[in-house]
């Protein structure tokens, strides 16, 4: 119960300097906008001041400064487009050989398990006729005599 006291607290605390912080901009601003009032006591100038003379001076900037700006960033996308190009290449070409690689390498192993398995057949053949006859051909039945047929 004391820390949900205390967060709330805390969380009030940062709401209300929040709020005033906000407040006091506003206040801040509308100060800023608004007229400062015309002292009565100070007679009006004869001169009005010069406008022009109270805004800053902002160099202007030419149309030939911004095609040159703009040449200029697109000579630096068109070098970065060119490097990414580059290192592109010289990635499909790394893949390109480790596939190579990969392929030989499975046309040898396939190559291999090929030949095992021609061997283990051929080693399988060869016990089944050592079980069967030792490797020769048994002797094929004597003709059955005329008494076996009724």
């Amino acid at each position: 119960m004391k820390k949900t006291r205390s967060h709330l607290a805390v969380i009030a605390a940062v709401a209300s300097l929040s709020f005033l912080a906000a407040c006091s901009e506003g206040e801040d601003n509308a100060a800023a906008e608004m007229p400062a009032p015309a002292a009565e006591t100070q007679p009006a100038s004869p001169v009005a001041p010069d406008p022009v003379a109270s805004e800053p001076t902002v160099d202007p900037v030419t149309s030939e400064e911004l095609e040159a700006d703009a040449q200029e960033a697109k000579e630096d996308a068109q070098e970065k487009a060119d490097e990414l190009r580059a290192e592109a290449a010289e990635a499909g070409d790394a893949i390109k050989e480790k596939a190579e690689e990969l392929k030989d390498a499975a046309d040898r192993k396939a190559s291999e398990i090929g030949d095992a398995i021609k061997e283990g057949a051929a080693e399988a053949d060869a016990a089944i006729q050592d079980k069967l006859g030792n490797g020769t051909q048994p002797d094929a039945p004597a003709a059955p005599s005329e008494q076996s047929n009724p």
